[in-house]
Formats: structure tokens, C-alpha cells, sequence
């Protein structure tokens, strides 16, 4: 069998094209792409007489439109949302992505009604509080507590939830929030 033959050095080209490429099939940010070219340059070395600069790679990237964190934060802001995220694990999320405070904090600022929706949806999904088949015996809801915690919901949500008596309750204040 034939050996395989390691990627040739990084060049300042291959460094563009493969940035390009990137961007063209994944959504990604100025910092994320910046850490996945830091770590093709790692794993390819540097061809001789080569100077790269990752970051002004990424730079160029954004100024050209091929990212776009702004976009990138609603996007990924809106479809932790619709999985029933609470507001501080949206806020770790766009953190860990590279997003700046000024992008995110508009896209954190939810109402209350708006974080009462996202945690019914989030109940729902795992079957907690009123949704769960589990009576509401303490090893339960501690662990309803947890689940939800870890899903970034305020502890006054949470409690909200789980003192829900039925689905259908939860079904009808869920609707009645929506509107």
C-alpha cells in the first residue's frame, strides 16, 4: 500500500486558499477562523521564506464579507433560542465563538416573557417539570434543577416551571406568552 504523503508546507497562498475554502463551507467568525488557520500552520509548518500572519488572513476574510460576526451571533443567538437556551448559555456560546460584548449584548437583552417561552421549550424538550413523568419527589427536581441550570435558565424561571401542576397548564401559559 502506498504511503501517504504529508500536506506540503504553508505558504501565504495556501494559507489564503484554505481560508477561503473554510469560510466557504462553514459559517465561522473573524476568531474562530483566525484559531483554525493558527492551527493548519501548526500542523503543516511554514515553507521556507514564508512570513503568514493568520490574523491579517482573517482580517482580510471579514473586510471581503466571507465573515461576518454579526451575522454569525443572530444566527447562532436565534437557534439556541429556538432549542430553548437560556440567555447565559447563549452568552457562553457566542463568547466561546469569538463574538465581542458589543455584538452580543443586544442579542441578550430578552424580556421576561421571552425567557419564560425558552425555558417551556426547553421543559418540553427534556421532560421536566410538568412535562416529565417523574413525580416531584427532591432527587428529581434537583435534577430538573440542574438540567435547567445547565441550560442557562434564570433561577426564577426555573422555579416557575417546575412548580407547574400539568402539561396542559404549561401548554396554555407557553401559548399565552407567544402571543
Amino acid at each position: 500500500m502506498a504511503r501517504k504523503l504529508p500536506p506540503p508546507p504553508m505558504t501565504a497562498q495556501r494559507l489564503r486558499d484554505l481560508a477561503i475554502h473554510y469560510t466557504g463551507r462553514y459559517a465561522t467568525t473573524e476568531a474562530k477562523l483566525r484559531q483554525y488557520l493558527i492551527r493548519k500552520i501548526r500542523e503543516r509548518g511554514i515553507a521556507d521564506g514564508q512570513e503568514l500572519d493568520p490574523a491579517k488572513v482573517a482580517a482580510d476574510c471579514a473586510a471581503l464579507g466571507y465573515v461576518n460576526d454579526s451575522l454569525y451571533a443572530e444566527s447562532k443567538a436565534a437557534g439556541l433560542g429556538r432549542k430553548g437556551l437560556g440567555q447565559s448559555r447563549i452568552k457562553m456560546s457566542l463568547k466561546a465563538a469569538g463574538i465581542s460584548e458589543e455584538i452580543a449584548a443586544p442579542l441578550l437583552d430578552t424580556s421576561q416573557e421571552e425567557a419564560l417561552l425558552r425555558g417551556l421549550m426547553f421543559a418540553k424538550r427534556k421532560r421536566i417539570g410538568p412535562y416529565g413523568s417523574a413525580g416531584h419527589e427532591p432527587k428529581t427536581v434537583a435534577r430538573w434543577w440542574g438540567a435547567m441550570a445547565r441550560g442557562g435558565h434564570a433561577p426564577d424561571i426555573i422555579r416557575q416551571i417546575i412548580q407547574l401542576p400539568d402539561p396542559d397548564t404549561a401548554d396554555s401559559l407557553f401559548y399565552t406568552t407567544m402571543i
